[in-house]
């Protein structure tokens, strides 16, 4: 699902490179807002996947997510330099995902929260982006994520 009534609905062009980004986006923090920056910085369109409240739930623990999935999904889609923002998005990027949105980067910070099962959780969460050479990390100053 996408929130087209409250985006500017920018559509990529042929010739853009979409970049994927995906999260809880609980609260929006600083470090949040510098990701997203510098994940921008990487193609032309950024596309934002949010997690659903039960998978934040599921990998964070019991007390997240603090905003509910729409809250969430908004205070993203306020953001300067997100194009788009993806509702609900899945866990782990599939190889549906990449193609139905033309993805050519997907991105991630440098900083890992914690969560249930660890760094294991992300390692299976991009998985299918590291296969095909499109995963990368993106640097930022704050650790406030």
């Amino acid at each position: 699902r996408r929130i087209a009534e409250f985006s500017p609905n920018n559509r990529p062009e042929p010739h853009h490179r979409v970049v994927y980004v995906d999260g809880a986006f609980d609260l929006l923090l600083p470090g949040q807002c510098e990701l997203l920056k510098q994940a921008k910085a990487l193609g032309d369109f950024l596309v934002v996947g949010v997690h659903t409240d039960a998978v934040v739930n599921k990998y964070k623990g019991g007390n997240y997510p603090i905003m509910n999935l729409q809250e969430r999904a908004l205070g993203v889609l306020s953001n300067r330099f997100v194009d788009e923002v993806v509702i609900g998005a899945p866990w782990q990027v599939t190889d549906d995902l990449i193609r139905t949105f033309n993805v050519a980067v997907v991105a991630h910070g440098v900083f890992y929260d914690h969560t249930s099962g660890g760094h294991a959780d992300f390692d299976h969460a991009y998985r299918v982006a590291k296969e095909r050479g499109i995963f990368s990390e993106v640097a930022h100053a704050s650790r406030l994520s």
